[in-house]
């Protein structure tokens, strides 16, 4: 009988396990095939940003995806949210729901430090998320993101998942166009407005002026730490030719009470 007569029956979903986990979970294999087969979720999931990350499992899921029953999935749970702390855990407001969410940049760290015995490498993209969880791209500036969140949150107007999503779309249009998104988010809120689009040539001028005042602001502190440095050039040299006032006359008071003692 062929490989392929038995295959061709069986579901075409099963549940592949990463070598780097397994090792990572030191052979604890519940916890290392939720921990495969959630990565794969959470790729999934990066297409629906409003879930943050969070993947939803049944109890029933777990056992129809990977096999597991409750002991297994406690088991791994225990694992990988208390001893690895390489993903998050919490309850839905469903019973029998489970919310999982796997710490990426902490898993990532592992797998290198403890699996490859080597440092993570400096070059790999790195991502972040803001203060509600979604992913933020490279080049939006977080902290200015966060702050633009918060001012509309205490305008009334908090930003929803669909809005959210069009805002993303807005800013990397303007980087397309050569915007700065710092100065555009910063406009942003300090207009309480949303993102909007400027001319390229204004962009063009807004960025040769932020590049003049920057080397003038760098002209101006190399100055200063030259007449900091020849300041200090021109005491050392003082203290160097110059006798020490307390110590010289010291020694000519000694000297004119040994004349006195002589004379007496």
């Amino acid at each position: 009988m062929h490989v392929h007569t038995l295959t061709a029956t069986l579901n075409r979903e099963f549940a592949a396990v990463y070598q780097e986990f397994a090792e990572l979970c030191r052979g604890n294999l519940p916890a290392a095939s939720l921990l495969s087969k959630l990565l794969y979720w959470t790729g999934v999931a990066e297409s629906t940003p409003e879930k943050c990350g969070w993947i939803y499992k049944s109890a029933a899921d777990l056992r129809r995806e990977l096999g597991l029953t409750r002991r297994g999935y406690e088991k791994a749970r225990k694992l990988l949210v208390g001893e690895l702390g390489v993903m998050q855990y919490r309850r839905g407001g469903v019973h029998g729901v489970m919310h999982w969410r796997i710490e990426l940049p902490e898993l990532l760290k592992q797998v290198y430090e403890k699996v490859k015995k080597q440092p993570v490498p400096k070059n790999l993209p790195q991502r972040q998320r803001d203060k509600d969880g979604w992913w933020l791209e490279e080049y939006i500036p977080a902290d200015l993101w966060n702050t633009f969140l918060s001012m509309r949150e205490a305008e009334g107007k908090p930003v929803s998942a669909k809005y959210k999503a069009r805002l993303f779309q807005q800013l990397k249009v303007l980087r397309k166009k050569g915007a700065d998104l710092s100065i555009v988010i910063q406009a942003s809120i300090n207009n309480k407005s949303g993102f909007f689009t400027i001319p390229t040539e204004h962009w063009q001028e807004i960025n040769a002026k932020k590049t003049q005042q920057e080397q003038a602001e760098k002209t101006r502190k190399e100055f200063q730490a030259y007449l900091k440095a020849k300041k200090q050039e021109e005491e050392a040299k003082r203290s160097s030719t110059d006798p020490p006032d307390k110590a010289y006359g010291q020694s000519m008071l000694d000297k004119l009470k040994n004349q006195l003692k002589k004379q007496k």
